[in-house]
C-alpha cells in the first residue's frame, strides 16, 4: 500500500493545473475530483486510526454491503476540495499524507481495530481495503490522463486488492462449483446457490479467468460482466458461469 501510495504522488506530480477540468473515464467526475478523491480517502482512514476501538470488528464483506452511501458522501467532499485546491497544492497534501499514514500504520502501537464512518474494523483489513481504492484511482487517473506519462504499479499492492476482492466474492457465494481465477494473484471457489451441483474433486464444472485489473474494475463496477466477456477481457466456461448477479460488489 505504502509503495503505491508513493507512485500516485510521484503521477500526481505530474498533473497540470488545465487538466483540472478535463473529464475522465468516471461519468460527472472531472480529473480534479478524480486527484481530491484518493485526498479524502487517506484523510477517511487517518481519522479512523484516531479511533481505536475493542468493538467487535466487521467482516469486509460487511463493509462492501451498503457502501454507496458512504462513497457519495466521500464523493462530495471530493468535490469540495477540488473546487478550492490547486493541482499542486492536493499533490502535496497526498503525499504528506501518505507519509503520516506509513508511519502511524508501522508504529508497533498502531490499533489492532479502529472505528471507521461504517463498522469497526481490522486495521488490517483498513489497510486491505486501501489497496482496492489505491488500484481502483489509479487506474481511473491513468485511463483519464494517458497523455501524462506511465503510473508505476505495486505489484503486492495489485495482488492484495485481487486478493480481497476474490475473498468477499467468494465469502458472498460459499460453494464449490465455480472456480474464479485471477493469474498470477488468486484463485477462489464460489456456490450460484442452494441447487449448486455437488462438486468435490477437481476443477470445478464452471470456471471465469480475469486478469487483476478486469477483476478489479468487474468489481467496482467500471465494465459490466457481460461486455468484459465479449472483449475477451474474461473467458467463462460452464453453464453456471455468468456472474453478472453477483457484480459490481456494491
Amino acid at each position: 500500500m505504502v509503495e503505491q501510495a508513493g507512485y500516485l504522488a510521484d503521477f500526481l506530480s505530474l498533473i497540470r493545473p488545465d487538466d483540472l477540468g478535463r473529464p475522465t473515464v468516471r461519468p460527472g467526475w472531472d480529473v480534479g475530483v478524480l486527484v481530491a478523491y484518493p485526498v479524502v480517502m487517506q484523510a477517511a482512514a487517518l481519522s479512523a486510526l484516531d479511533r481505536p476501538t475493542t468493538a467487535r470488528p466487521a467482516g469486509l464483506n460487511d463493509y462492501f454491503t451498503g457502501l454507496r452511501p458512504w462513497l457519495r458522501r466521500q464523493q462530495d467532499l471530493a468535490v469540495e476540495l477540488a473546487q478550492h485546491g490547486t493541482a499542486e497544492s492536493l499533490a502535496t497534501r497526498f503525499r504528506q499524507d501518505a507519509t503520516e499514514l506509513a508511519a502511524r500504520l508501522g508504529d508497533d502501537l498502531a490499533p489492532a481495530a479502529v472505528q471507521t464512518d461504517q463498522h469497526p474494523m481490522r486495521t488490517l483489513d483498513l489497510v486491505r481495503l486501501l489497496c482496492v481504492q489505491l488500484v481502483t484511482h489509479c487506474d481511473d487517473l491513468v485511463e483519464s490522463l494517458p497523455d501524462r506519462g506511465q503510473l508505476r504499479w505495486s505489484r503486492a499492492c495489485r495482488a492484495e486488492a485481487v486478493r480481497t476482492l476474490a475473498d468477499v466474492i467468494a465469502t458472498r457465494h460459499p460453494g464449490q462449483s465455480v472456480e474464479l481465477r485471477i493469474p498470477p494473484f488468486a484463485a477462489v471457489q464460489c456456490g450460484t446457490g442452494e441447487d449448486d451441483p455437488k462438486h468435490t474433486r477437481g476443477t470445478p464444472p464452471n470456471v471465469v479467468e480475469c486478469d487483476p485489473l478486469t477483476l478489479v474494475r468487474l468489481c467496482v463496477g467500471r465494465i459490466e460482466f457481460a461486455e468484459a466477456v465479449r472483449a475477451g477481457k474474461v473467458r467463462a466456461s460452464g453453464s453456471r458461469s455468468d456472474l453478472s448477479d453477483w457484480l459490481p460488489l456494491f
